[in-house]
């Protein structure tokens, strides 16, 4: 089987160097650095974290029998979205990426935050691909809307650029923008 492989560049991208080559094959799922030496990674089934520029990694999580379906980071608190029993993707939040709390139940499978953490955004799964998830305070609540409009796919993916705005495209190519309050 082939290993995923990190690869990290230092002028720019013009040349890249293999820093690591132990990943699962499952592959990554995110990748979120802190600073130039603490970052972490999700492969789907863990999260696991460097603190020496990607040289070498630690397992700190691991959910092995339903998966992590995606992380991302806010003012320095994980947020990831992870799969329950009935492979419904749940937002959880956590201080130290090792021990989770559900904030608000699935289905959701996306999860991004704007910038400076003010706007946080979570778009619904499988038959709830429609559903969108709000946070207008770093993640400590959450709301949910409904995207209107020509959107009979789902949404595929978002963007959230600012603390008042976000964009969605759906799965067959129309493209959304939302303007928060």
């Amino acid at each position: 089987y082939t290993r995923i492989k990190l690869h990290k560049t230092a002028d720019g991208g013009k040349n890249w160097n293999v820093v690591y080559s132990e990943f699962p094959t499952n592959g990554i799922r995110d990748i979120h650095f802190l600073n130039s030496t603490t970052g972490y990674v999700s492969t789907g089934s863990s999260i696991i974290k460097t603190v020496d520029s990607g040289e070498s990694w630690q397992g700190i999580f691991s959910n092995m029998d339903y998966g992590i379906y995606a992380l991302t980071m806010s003012n320095s608190v994980f947020y990831a979205i992870m799969a329950d029993g009935n492979y419904t993707g749940n937002i959880l939040r956590s201080q130290d990426g090792v021990n989770w709390n559900l904030i608000v139940p699935g289905p959701a499978e996306e999860i991004v935050f704007s910038p400076s953490g003010g706007l946080g955004v979570a778009v619904g799964s499988g038959s709830e691909t429609k559903r969108v998830y709000l946070s207008h305070n770093a993640g400590s609540t959450w709301e949910i809307d409904e995207l209107v409009g020509d959107n009979p796919s789902g949404v595929a993916a978002v963007a959230v650029p600012s603390d008042n705005v976000a964009y969605f495209v759906s799965y067959d190519g129309v493209f959304m923008k939302f303007n928060d309050k």
